[in-house]
């Protein structure tokens, strides 16, 4: 079978899409603080402020969180490099958590 290429439009009503962030997969184990820690087991060690701050923003604890640690420049968009820490340019440091998984 050999694929047909046609023209089509991207905006049905029927069609929903997501933002794509650049960033690190994460789980946050929050329990008496918050420990940020990648599907191969890695620790995010340069992230200590931001799951401080997580740790202290939510009104729950002894959970685990599904998540992606993102950079956003001033208009919102994805800054990989900076994540990183490769490039001097500022921008914020943000997490987006979207799913709950459990107790610990």
């Amino acid at each position: 079978m050999v694929p047909d290429l046609k023209s089509m439009s991207l905006n049905h009503p029927d069609w929903l899409f997501e933002i794509k962030y650049e960033g690190f997969r994460s789980l946050a184990y929050v329990d008496d603080g918050c420990e940020l820690v990648s599907r191969n087991e890695f620790h995010y060690q340069r992230s200590k402020d931001l799951a401080e701050s997580l740790a202290s923003d939510l009104a729950v604890s002894n959970v685990i969180l599904d998540g992606e640690i993102v950079c956003l420049g001033d208009k919102g968009h994805s800054r990989f490099y900076d994540l990183m820490g490769n490039r001097g340019v500022r921008s914020s440091r943000w997490s987006m958590w979207f799913g709950w998984m459990g107790k610990t």
